[in-house]
């Protein structure tokens, strides 16, 4: 990541870094047996990006299009 934690200048090779970290882990036998346990999520709600990592959304665009969904601007309220 680099010494500013902070920075967001490497957050998309972090972040492919961290998918294959986890994905191995989560690949793990012991850790395989714990997961069967647990009752089948819903596949429409999780999916991997298509695009490589570089050509993910900017972390800034992301942020303001879920505040912008969580916070609906007042003209659109009703009265």
């Amino acid at each position: 990541m680099g010494p500013n934690l902070m920075s967001t200048s490497r957050r998309n090779e972090v972040i492919a870094v961290a998918t294959r970290a986890a994905t191995g882990q989560l690949r793990a036998p012991e850790v395989q047996e714990l997961l069967t346990a647990l009752p089948q999520g819903a596949p429409e709600k999780i999916r991997r990006p298509d695009a490589r990592p570089a050509r993910w959304p900017k972390l800034r665009d992301l942020s303001e299009r879920t505040r912008s969904r969580a916070h609906p601007s007042a003209d659109s309220s009703p009265l």
